[in-house]
């Protein structure tokens, strides 16, 4: 509220200053014009200051309400980052989250083709590491497209996506030649190697 107050009393100084700069400046001329002023020309003086004036103060209004709206995304962004963490951190997720963790563990120093044996045998940890690397590519479309906050979610999962990452590229390319379809987890795969990076 006390933003708001400061705001519009300071636009409505700049009003009030418009004012009087084109009203001094109508005495000036009118003090020293060499002939009588025409009624035309001190409109015209007027005019002008008037406008400089709405001039400034719409330049005024709209960079006050660039900055609000600036902060305002900033403040979206981070509200749906947290509701993405959170969302990680439900029941249903964490649940999925667990059998990641330990079939991330399992699969730790095993090829290629031992990790998809493992897969083919396991629906549970198949639909798990499915389950979290969708989750994982809702999130990086997310942060690519701005609706998020990089930075808080980096922070956040910035270890876990690279390990999610390691483990599960063999997973991805595996999809990626059963589907057809070369760009499933393209987001995630971008947003982990980008991270890694720096």
């Amino acid at each position: 509220m006390d933003k708001f107050k400061v705001r519009f009393e300071i636009k409505y100084v700049a009003l009030i200053f418009g004012l009087i700069i084109t009203t001094a400046v109508v005495a000036v001329y009118l003090r020293w014009a060499d002939s009588i002023p025409q009624i035309k020309e001190v409109m015209a003086i007027s005019a002008g200051g008037l406008a400089l004036t709405g001039l400034l103060y719409n330049a005024m209004s709209l960079h006050s309400n660039l900055k609000i709206s600036g902060q305002k995304l900033i403040n979206d962004q981070r509200a749906f980052s947290a509701s993405l963490i959170a969302e990680w951190h439900t029941p249903q997720m964490s649940k999925l989250t667990i059998r990641g963790a330990k079939l991330r563990m399992g699969i730790k120093n095993l090829k290629g083709q031992e990790v998809l044996e493992i897969l083919r045998n396991d629906e549970d940890a198949h639909s798990a590491m499915v389950a979290i690397l969708n989750y994982f590519e809702k999130l990086a479309i997310c942060i690519e497209n701005g609706v998020a906050d990089e930075q808080l979610l980096r922070d956040f999962f910035g270890g876990i996506i690279r390990g999610y990452h390691n483990a599960s590229m063999i997973l991805i390319e595996y999809k990626r030649v059963e589907l057809e379809d070369q760009k499933i987890c393209i987001f995630f795969q971008n947003l982990a190697e980008r991270w890694a990076k720096n």
